[in-house]
């Protein structure tokens, strides 16, 4: 501001307005051309600063997505190895991903949560790799000691994935330890009841029982997904949260179309970038192969 007023006022004012400095309209023109340069050097070096902490926020941003397109690709990848022991498609694990995803959608979840979810779920069973293969993949029911064995696999997953400092992996831990809980209290490993059992964990039960009740394993047939649905209902308030298993209805047509979807579309799914399966090119190789 340039002003031979030297009142308080008149300069608390301007100030106010945005002044950085005052000049007095007597100065002399060397004073002035000095304090103007002076001026634009600093407003120079401002800009030049702001520019430099824009970029680098830029940067921070795109470092920080990798790191989190990395651990994503990471926790796809242990999954897949799990359910590669007993099923070589992968689509388990996609389909429980994509069920507990709409389940919280469907809760009223913020989309960060259900983000998380969709990628944590995967790891439900990653205890199951110290589970020996003549039980995992025996035909037939299991016996009581066997059954004991398999029971361990929820315990395992925790420790597997316990202590992380990831956001991301506690989330899987969470999910991977208490996924056998049953609202009514009688599940494994805790024997947790209600709301006890950690809201991720209930979702997945969901997710992924009616999976196991309609897919091909060794020792069973696939059930219709509408006898399945109806299964998981009449487990309402006995193994299942009851507001899990009324979202879940609720997102029935979605449900549909997870199941339904063929493989063949799957495959643009599995290319899209931000699909953590797209950066497993055996599996899209093997879902390419049964195409043909």
């Amino acid at each position: 501001m340039i002003t031979s007023d030297v009142c308080d006022t008149v300069r608390l004012s301007a100030l106010e307005a945005g002044a950085t400095d005052f000049l007095d309209k007597r100065a002399k023109g060397i004073e002035l051309k000095v304090r103007v340069r002076n001026l634009v050097r600093l407003a120079k070096a401002v800009r030049h600063l702001d520019e430099q902490a824009t970029t680098l926020a830029g940067e921070i941003e795109q470092a920080t997505r990798r790191l989190r397109e990395r651990e994503a690709e990471i926790i796809v990848r242990l999954a897949l190895a799990v359910e590669y022991r007993d099923n070589d498609t992968g689509d388990h694990t996609w389909r429980v991903a994509r069920y507990s995803q709409l389940i919280a959608e469907a809760m009223g979840l913020t989309e960060d949560y259900f983000q998380r979810l969709y990628l944590a779920a995967p790891l439900h069973d990653v205890g199951k790799v110290a589970v020996p293969d003549g039980i995992l993949l025996k035909k037939g029911r299991l016996d009581e000691a066997e059954f004991a064995v398999i029971r361990t696999h929820s315990i395992v997953g925790k420790r597997i994935l316990g202590g992380s400092g990831s956001e991301l992996i506690c989330l899987a831990a969470e999910i991977a330890e208490a996924h056998h809980e049953k609202w009514d209290g009688s599940g494994y490993p805790h024997g947790l009841a209600g709301e006890a059992i950690p809201l991720s964990a209930r979702i997945v039960a969901v997710a992924d029982v009616f999976d196991a009740l309609t897919s091909v394993r060794p020792y069973k047939a696939a059930m219709a997904v509408e006898e399945a649905l109806r299964c998981i209902q009449a487990d309402s308030g006995l193994h299942f949260d009851p507001a899990c298993v009324e979202a879940f209805a609720s997102a029935w047509d979605a449900v549909l179309a997870v199941r339904e979807t063929a493989v063949g579309s799957r495959l643009e799914a599995l290319a899209r970038t931000t699909e953590p399966w797209a950066r497993v090119p055996e599996l899209r190789r093997e879902v390419a192969e049964s195409v043909r």
